[in-house]
């Protein structure tokens, strides 16, 4: 096909499952959200990074080498995800809204 991705569409299983647990809440959608927009100016890797902070902040376990939201992240698994995806689907989702609004309902 083709196609050089590995898990449901996603470059690998971690990307995904982050990706999944970064906007299965809406409180966590749309503080990442603010994150990805907060930073559109920058390159991608520092639009990635800023989100990777942000996680390891909020979510780190004091004194554990784990992340943890919704599901246990190890170092090594944390360390596979591939943020500038992340970032990129999170830019799809923010240029979205507008094309919605440009769409006029036939009657």
């Amino acid at each position: 096909m083709g196609n050089d991705k590995k898990y449901n569409g996603w470059v690998n299983y971690e990307t995904w499952l982050m990706n999944l647990n970064l906007t299965n809440d809406e409180s966590t959608y749309n503080e990442v959200l603010n994150i990805v927009k907060d930073n559109l100016e920058k390159e991608d890797y520092k639009q990635a990074e800023a989100l990777k902070s942000w996680v390891e902040e909020t979510f780190s376990v004091e004194n554990q080498d784990i992340i943890r939201i919704c599901d246990t992240w190890t170092y090594r698994d944390f360390q596979e995800i591939v943020w500038c995806e992340i970032v990129e689907a999170l830019s799809t989702d923010l240029e979205e809204p507008k094309n919605h609004e440009k769409r006029k309902v036939k009657a």
